[in-house]
């Protein structure tokens, strides 16, 4: 202020106000960011497949994704991959960036299947029967017993067939 005319010779009053949205999402909508990695390593997983209801999209190599324009409310986030267990996760987006990093479990490729064949009318064990499961195939023997080791556990309903000449083939 200058003392001798009492007048004002700079002025200069302002208020800025910047609204930050991530990149390509429109102002109230959210985005949705994350990173999947592997449970045991947790190395990134790149080219799972992500969905969030009826959008979905797949990781990158370096194991992220991202969805942009979404309305606010709550999903159900699905990740998937072969030779993984698939994750859901139910995520509130809210207005603005949200993220979501899903860990994700390899699929155990241990399980053991053993049983025996037994004739459906005397109940005896029958050696010689060809027993297919997923690519396996194991011969019965002797006491009618076949066994089957490093099953995959998915999907959970692999189909058995037995067969044997003089008997009718069977799948369960």
């Amino acid at each position: 202020m200058d003392t001798k005319t009492g007048a004002i010779i700079g002025a200069g009053v302002g208020i800025a106000i910047l609204l930050l949205w991530p990149k390509g999402t429109e102002a109230g909508k959210g985005s949705l960011t994350g990173v999947v990695t592997d449970e045991a390593t947790g190395n990134p997983i790149a080219g799972a497949t992500v969905v969030l209801e009826s959008l979905n999209t797949s990781t990158n190599s370096s194991g992220g994704y991202s969805f942009n324009n979404i309305e606010p409310g709550n999903y159900l986030v699905t990740v998937s991959k072969t030779g993984y267990t698939t994750k859901g996760e139910q995520m509130l987006i809210n207005a603005g960036a949200n993220t979501l990093d899903v860990v994700m479990t390899v699929v155990t490729i241990d399980n053991t299947l053993t049983g025996t064949v037994t004739d459906s009318v005397s109940g005896l064990p029958i050696s010689g029967v060809t027993v297919t499961i997923q690519n396996a195939t194991d011969i019965t023997d002797a006491s009618g017993q076949f066994g089957f080791t490093g099953l995959q556990t998915s999907p959970p309903n692999w189909p058995i067939t037995f067969t044997k000449a003089g008997y009718t083939t069977r799948t369960l």
